[in-house]
């Protein structure tokens, strides 16, 4: 191997991983990051294949690079356009003579290049071995520093990418040119490696010297959160250490403004601090939205708290949550009367149910009053009276009862007769068995799985009726220290339904210890009433623009410009597994990732 194609890959290996950190990070760059990431592959596999002339050898050492720097690329999409563009570059050096399609030769060189090392005598290869060590540590080094210089953190996989490469250069060097007097000045220059301990050091000291962000003091053991780690925190003064996992181009460094300031540490976060204990996740598929809702039931479970987790897609696993005792539960196989009161008086369960059905089916106000109508007779038949609060605990009529009182007063009004098909339809999906208690159902931890309900409109009727019931039991003290996570929570109340229910929930719950953890993947699904009444505020990644402003102005509020773009850009630039956190009553907002679960 020549001199030539030794410093090519030396210079190569050097520059890669910084150029490939610009591409994702540096203004104006990080806006078209995927393309700047496809021509800095494409461009490290020209510069080996035009300074050393090697294809197969290139070809392996790009894949091999690829493959050790794999995290920093979004999508396998990016590295077939890579490899797309790669091939043009091969096909047009190979057309104009370029290169050589040799295999043969290179096989026959690398054999040169073994035989070579075992000729080395010992003596002289101890002699030999500060040239090895200059050429691997000393590119370290600078990658080290020029890492550090654009703050990213040195101990990214991506320069320990760069390890096997540089010994590469490093016995290719030792067999390709030796002497003891370049081996003396090779040897001194390996001691500038100790150079890249500065930025080590200073990174060992963020990573592990600061280890906790404890808010307002810690209660016992089993009172607080542990909500990640924190990366950085949104403040407002003249900037001291930014945080460098993206460019905060609006910061002055000469006047106060809003930015985010560099932290490590976990954070503690004692509940009885806490303004409620409801959680609000929002954030795009694949973010990390289910994986933290899995640590936060986890989190809550160690309190002694029961889980209730509502699963839409049948996602949840007890192993996955830590809850080896939880019973995975098919709602197509339990009963739950729509008609239970569930806290409300008849009159209010009237106009709740013909509310829900109006969203689900689109009825016209005349019919939703026909059918408010029926289920006032309906409760009247089986003796509940709506002016009579102690007939309010007897057994509600089922939905073979409401279809009886909807058939029975149909004939001589038209709006009555149109809504008969759709309880008809209702009274088949929902037939009358004996309905499961809310005890029974909340004895251990327990996931109920959606997936298997036949209708949509079912699935949405069932979730309701569940969380009316609990809302009953809370308000008569027979239910305390719940959790219930709602997964996907417009895939499950859909176009408005639920809404009143959970907002409800989250403004009166805490003082009986529930919580309510609502999980979507637009944040535009999540009425504000439930924003504004969250205890923790939980954003991953977002970029559809409309989305991103109603999550902006979730967390700010009526702010200055400079907030709302700190918190914008960082909520366009987090990476899987981080997020934004927002602790109401702290004023507090912070950058976070989940190290605890490896997505």
């Amino acid at each position: 191997m020549n001199k030539r194609a030794v410093y090519a890959l030396i210079l190569a290996n050097i520059s890669f991983p910084v150029i490939l950190e610009l591409a994702s990070t540096a203004s104006p760059l990080r806006f078209y990051a995927s393309l700047a990431r496809i021509l800095v592959l494409t461009a490290y596999f020209a510069a080996l294949l035009l300074t050393s002339r090697r294809v197969y050898a290139s070809v392996l050492n790009t894949l091999l690079l690829f493959l050790l720097t794999y995290e920093s690329f979004k999508t396998p999409v990016e590295f077939f356009y890579a490899v797309f563009l790669s091939l043009l570059v091969l096909y047009f050096s190979w057309s104009r003579k370029l290169v050589a399609l040799n295999l043969p030769g290179e096989v026959e060189e690398v054999g040169s290049f073994l035989a070579s090392i075992k000729k080395l005598k010992r003596p002289g290869l101890a002699g030999m071995a500060p040239l090895f060590l200059s050429s691997a540590s000393v590119s370290l080094s600078l990658i080290a520093v020029l890492y550090y210089l654009l703050g990213s953190p040195v101990a990214s996989p991506v320069i320990l990418a760069c390890l096997p490469l540089s010994a590469i250069t490093g016995f290719s060097l030792l067999a390709e040119d030796y002497s003891a007097r370049r081996a003396v000045k090779l040897g001194f220059a390996s001691g500038l490696s100790t150079i890249a301990l500065i930025p080590l050091a200073l990174e060992a000291s963020q990573q592990a010297g600061v280890g906790e962000v404890v808010l307002e003091g810690k209660e016992s053991s089993s009172e607080f959160l542990r909500l990640g780690r924190a990366l950085a925190q949104l403040e407002h003064g003249l900037p001291v250490n930014e945080y460098k996992g993206f460019p905060q181009h609006w910061v002055s460094r000469d006047q106060q403004c809003w930015y985010w300031r560099r932290i490590r540490g976990d954070i503690i976060l004692p509940v009885r601090s806490l303004i409620n204990t409801h959680v609000v996740i929002a954030g795009a598929s694949g973010t990390g939205k289910s994986l933290l809702a899995k640590k936060l039931v986890g989190e809550f479970s160690r309190m002694g708290k029961t889980v209730l987790i509502i699963d839409p897609h049948g996602e949840y696993r007890p192993e996955d949550i830590g809850l080896g005792e939880a019973r995975v539960v098919d709602v197509s196989e339990i009963f739950l009367n729509p008609l239970e009161l569930g806290g409300l008086n008849p009159l209010e369960k009237a106009k709740e149910f013909s509310q829900t059905l109006s969203l689900l089916f689109g009825l016209g106000p005349l019919q939703r009053i026909a059918l408010e109508e029926f289920l006032v007779k309906a409760y009247r038949e089986k003796g509940i009276d709506v002016n009579d609060p102690a007939t309010w605990g007897l057994p509600p009529p089922s939905l073979q009862d409401l279809e009886k009182a909807c058939v029975e007063s149909a004939e001589p009004f038209e709006e009555h007769s149109r809504i008969c098909p759709y309880v008809k339809m209702l009274a088949r999906h929902f037939p009358k068995q004996s309905p499961v208690s809310l005890t029974s159902l909340l004895d251990k931890p327990v996931i109920l799985r959606l997936n298997k309900v036949a209708s949509d409109f079912s699935r949405t009727i069932l979730v309701e009726t569940l969380l009316y019931l609990i809302l009953s039991a809370m308000y008569s003290r027979r239910l305390r220290d719940l959790v219930v996570v709602v997964d996907e929570v417009r895939a499950v109340l859909p176009g408005g339904v639920g809404d009143r229910i959970l907002s409800r929930l989250f403004s009166e719950s805490r003082k009986f210890g529930i919580s309510l953890v609502v999980i979507s993947q637009d944040v535009r699904n999540i009425p504000r009433t439930l924003l504004s009444n969250a205890g923790l505020k939980i954003f991953f990644n977002i970029n559809e623009p409309d989305s991103l402003e109603y999550a902006v102005k979730s967390i700010t509020g009526v702010s200055t410009s400079d907030k709302e773009i700190a918190v914008s850009t960082a909520l366009r630039s987090l990476k899987t597994m981080e997020y934004v956190l927002d602790i109401a009553g702290f004023n507090k907002v912070f950058i976070a990732k989940n190290p605890y679960i490896n997505p």
